[in-house]
């Protein structure tokens, strides 16, 4: 015998079931009130949520994170941007005022080198270098400025190929080439262990350190900034052979074979805390900076 059946209870409560169920899902996926591009958003939060969560960052910092839309300026206000952050980190740090009472050495009115004004300077003597170019690679003394000459409008702000920057004309016509040196451990500026914020090279184009062998421990880099903390600034750095400046801590083992040196920030005998500002570096065989 037939069993007799309310088929439109039967089709009503299925259609309930099926209701509830899918007001459950939009529910969870949602988390708020369906709405056109509501389930995107939320994902993209969930999945926002798992990376921080995975990056083990502490909440405390997540929370200061914005998540506001990342407005992308113009390459010039770019610039205009990075140049304002930077000059507001790196002038404070510089000296002005240290070498004012020093005496000032002449090249080649006093010296025809610029490594001879350098030996005989002290530090807070201003080695003061006329436009010309030099064929040098050099030895830096601690509390020693050595800088361009900024007659004939050096100090004119003027533009440099390949670059958005501007640098003062004092920096192009004032060139310190290595052109016919060797490669070995020696820059074209070296800067020793220990030498401090008072040491500044101001103003100069510094090119053409020939190609080192970056297999061997203690090549040169274009300026070595080796546990030292100099100024760098309105430089041109070119056409390197190495990184264009090298810029490393100097370990208590330093001269040990690679595979028994300590890495370890307790075994840093000399930091390096340089203020490398407004230069530009370009054509390196290894890094920039």
């Amino acid at each position: 015998m037939p069993i007799k059946t309310n088929k439109p209870a039967i089709w009503t409560g299925a259609l309930l079931l099926m209701l509830f169920f899918s007001a459950t899902w939009v529910a969870n996926s949602t988390g708020r009130p369906f709405a056109a591009g509501g389930g995107e958003q939320f994902r993209e939060e969930q999945k926002r949520k798992m990376q921080d969560a995975a990056g083990g960052v502490p909440p405390t910092i997540l929370a200061q994170q914005s998540l506001e839309k990342v407005e992308m300026p113009t390459i010039d206000e770019a610039v205009r941007i990075a140049l304002t952050a930077a000059e507001a980190a790196a002038l404070p740090l510089i000296d002005t005022e240290f070498h004012n009472n020093g005496k000032i050495i002449r090249v080649p009115d006093d010296h025809k080198s610029i490594q001879a004004a350098i030996d005989a300077a002290g530090s807070g003597d201003v080695v003061l270098v006329k436009p010309g170019i030099y064929y040098e690679l050099l030895v830096m003394k601690d509390g020693i400025k050595v800088v361009s000459d900024s007659a004939d409008g050096g100090e004119d702000m003027v533009s440099v190929e390949n670059a958005m920057l501007k640098l003062p004309r004092r920096t192009l016509r004032t060139v310190i080439d290595g052109s016919g040196t060797i490669p070995s451990e020696h820059g074209m500026f070296d800067f020793n262990p220990g030498l401090g914020r008072k040491t500044i090279i101001d103003g100069f184009t510094i090119q053409n350190l020939p190609r080192q062998n970056h297999h061997i421990p203690g090549h040169a880099h274009g300026l070595n900034v080796r546990g030292a903390s100099p100024v760098i600034t309105n430089c041109l750095i070119r056409n390197m052979g190495s990184t264009g400046i090298g810029n490393h801590v100097v370990y208590y083992d330093q001269g040990s074979p690679m595979p028994e040196r300590d890495f370890r920030w307790a075994n840093v005998k000399h930091k390096t805390s340089a203020v490398i500002y407004h230069n530009v570096i370009y054509d390196s065989l290894g890094l920039g900076i």
